[in-house]
């Protein structure tokens, strides 16, 4: 049950009932399932949520591992229900959010605006109300019993190492304390108590979460995340625990479209952030939000309370047993929301099972063995289809992604469709509503050279496809279909030129050219990177490349001829690719180089060392000193988004090169362009004044003599 990603990110099944009450089925999510816990002590792994954090808390990434990872059992949820939509104070930038004693707590954060906050649970206003001291940005908090039965509540803060225990009923302060968790930035996020074991799980947005002695305050031990598919989880967020599960958000990404839809928000309102746990429901709520949303969910006795009354499961139960079918018709495309079956271990190992079918690898299936290719993919997954029914509700994307690698592995129609065009075996091209079909065509058509060819191709698989299936069920509609699959993102990829080519256009035409090009060039990356991340998400790219690559690599040596080489996944891998850097010739291109990384930023997240990588890509065509501009570009995001930790920016730019040699020469001028935008962005206060210089070792002295 995968309550603890609070996005909630729905598909299209969502619908209204009365009293404006929404029941949503087969919630199916991306970025985390929920980690059972067997042993709430020794295997007290979270359920990873989705959020986004304010852009003032810089952020850790790659600390080493120094536990191995738990065995945790994954469980998703298939419905919930929205109760009750409840007024929030919209000034709350909540970070904290839990019951207790009757009551609920909420603790905010901003400097010199940092609350914490009694809730009367029944009218939801605000009884009690007190600042915290304006050096603090408050954080998690949570309530708890202590040893002598007293009903409290513990908040940590962001950057400042110092917690606050408060007595509940007068939000008087009993207790301050410090702490420390991973190094260097010792941060404070989230935390929650686990009253069975008598301790405090607590986040600081690294991949740890540490158990804190209840009575001592003192780390009993900390475990390291990973996710289903063995990946490490680090931007480990807000927490809450729940009966053998640590919930919790995960920075970088937010999808509450179908709970909250955006333009339906209210002004000024921040990401998602507040998680509570009742005794039937669940409270949601965000920064600056001006509603709560309370939830609950009809196989909460399977996780949370086995004692619930059985009244309230069954209303529960009774509103959304008439939604069970939802999303069985075989009529068009099915919800995007079941591409992130693939993000699941299994649905991973799935796609590679039939992408080695696709590369007729020599350990398949004797049953199989006898045909091609494409045939051989598909017809293992029509039995697989048939023997799973999680498979089946997800063969969309299954299929679709396999039909795209198809494309570019056999780099042509024919190939792709390997003869079952105009036969019996052309059935196996409508399975999953076509989705494999439309695969190949799209990425046929992306790749026109000139949009004013895309008519005539179009026209080419008319003939070539359309017309060879009209004994197959919805053949050529669902053919046609394909082609405005691909027609669109043909015309996507052109319409980004146009966009920016007026926009310089214009620009040319005010009295500052060059500054005007800056801002156009930093906001077109900032657009882009956030569709490409959207479309990536989507699409479960990321999980279908890296599969692709591995099938690839493991090919018999005979098998690996000109056009089914490497450069096939290269072909294929993750957008934003290198190439992309060549949209920068259309103008200015060391302003363009200097943003093009964040671009890559959005779609990877704290991939710093990936983004360098992404600059000095060979493929990515461009000359020495273009290569340089796109390395301070990344210098300066690195610094951007870790302004108090400049350890993080050192670790990234030294990457460059390990030897004092010329090619280490590289990972100074990142390192300069990350000072650079520090002192622009602190009105000119130097590293060295503010001792960031002293965590430093490599980058140490240059940092201390860094002045403009």
């Amino acid at each position: 049950m995968n309550i603890g990603n609070e996005q909630l990110q729905m598909g299209s099944s969502g619908h209204q009932l009365e009293n404006n009450e929404t029941v949503v089925e087969e919630i199916l999510l991306p970025d985390c399932d929920c980690e059972k816990v067997t042993d709430p002590v020794e295997n007290a792994l979270p359920c990873p949520a989705s959020e986004p954090v304010e852009a003032e808390e810089a952020k850790q990434n790659d600390i080493q591992r120094e536990y191995p990872p738990e065995d945790v059992q994954g469980t998703i949820v298939n419905t919930f229900k929205v109760l009750e939509q409840v007024d929030h104070d919209a000034t709350s930038f909540t970070q904290g959010l839990s019951y207790g004693d009757g009551k609920i707590y909420e603790t905010t954060g901003l400097y010199g605006q940092s609350k914490v906050r009694r809730i009367n649970p029944a009218t939801f206003a605000v009884e009690l109300s007190v600042d915290a001291d304006s050096i603090y940005f408050c954080e998690g908090s949570t309530f708890y019993t202590d040893a002598d039965g007293n009903g409290r509540l513990i908040m940590i803060t962001w950057q400042e190492q110092t917690g606050f225990i408060y007595d509940p009923e007068t939000l008087q302060q009993l207790k301050k304390f410090e702490y420390s968790t991973t190094a260097p930035g010792h941060q404070g996020w989230g935390i929650t108590y686990d009253a069975s074991n008598a301790h405090f799980v607590v986040s600081d947005g690294s991949k740890y979460l540490y158990f804190w002695d209840r009575d001592t305050l003192e780390e009993k031990r900390k475990v390291a995340v990973t996710r289903f598919d063995g990946r490490e989880q680090d931007r480990l967020n807000e927490l809450e625990y729940m009966d053998g599960l640590v919930c919790c958000n995960i920075w970088y990404s937010d999808d509450m479209s179908s709970l909250w839809p955006e333009d339906e928000r209210n002004r000024g309102a921040d990401v998602l952030n507040g998680i509570a746990l009742g005794n039937d429901h669940v409270l949601i709520t965000g920064k600056k939000w001006d509603r709560i949303f309370k939830v609950a969910f009809p196989d909460w006795p399977t996780l949370f309370s086995p004692d619930m009354d059985e009244a309230t499961l069954d209303n529960i139960d009774d509103q959304t047993d008439n939604n069970d079918n939802v999303n069985n018709s075989d009529e068009g495309d099915t919800s995007a929301v079941s591409y992130n079956f693939l993000r699941t271990t299994k649905g991973s190992q799935t796609i590679r099972l039939l992408l080695d079918d696709l590369l007729q690898k020599t350990s398949i299936d004797e049953d199989h063995l006898f045909l091609s290719g494409p045939r051989r993919a598909l017809t293992h997954l029509s039995e697989l289809m048939e023997s799973d029914g999680q498979i089946l509700s997800s063969c969309h994307p299954l299929a679709h992604n396999l039909g795209r690698a198809a494309y570019q592995y056999f780099g042509g129609l024919d190939e792709a469709y390997d003869g079952m065009l105009g036969t019996e075996d052309a059935h196996l091209l409508r399975l999953c509503n076509a989705a494999y079909l439309h695969g190949v065509i799209e990425f046929h058509l992306r790749d026109v050279d000139d949009v004013d060819n895309l008519a005539s191709a179009a026209r080419e698989i008319e003939e070539k496809v359309c017309s060879n299936l009209i004994n197959v069920n919805k053949g050529p509609w669902e053919c046609h279909h394909g082609i405005g699959h691909g027609i669109i993102q043909r015309h996507r990829l052109d319409a980004e030129r146009n966009i920016i080519l007026k926009g310089i256009n214009t620009c040319n035409e005010t009295a500052a050219a060059a500054e005007c090009e800056n801002g156009m060039w930093m906001d077109h990356f900032a657009v882009s990177g956030n569709i490409l991340a959207m479309e990536t998400r989507m699409m479960a790219a990321d999980v279908v490349v890296a599969q692709l690559k591995e099938a690839l690599s493991s090919l018999d040596v005979n098998q690996q001829e000109a056009k089914y080489s490497s450069a096939i996944a290269a072909h294929f891998q993750l957008p934003p690719l290198p190439p992309t850097l060549q949209i920068c010739r259309l103008g200015a291109a060391f302003q363009c180089l200097n943003y093009a990384a964040t671009e890559y930023l959005l779609v990877h997240p704290g991939d710093y060392i990936g983004a360098l990588q992404y600059c000095t890509d060979p493929s990515a065509n461009i000359n020495p000193s273009e290569t340089n501009e796109c390395i301070f570009g990344v210098g300066s995001q690195v610094a951007k988004e870790n302004m108090n930790d400049l350890s993080i920016l050192e670790e990234a730019c030294q990457t460059l090169g390990d030897e004092p040699d010329a090619s280490w020469l590289a990972g100074i001028p990142c390192f300069r362009a990350g000072l650079s935008y520090y002192m622009m962005s602190s009105g000119d206060r130097s590293p060295s004044e503010a001792g960031l210089c002293d965590k430093l070792t490599r980058y140490k002295q240059i940092c201390n003599d860094y002045q403009t």
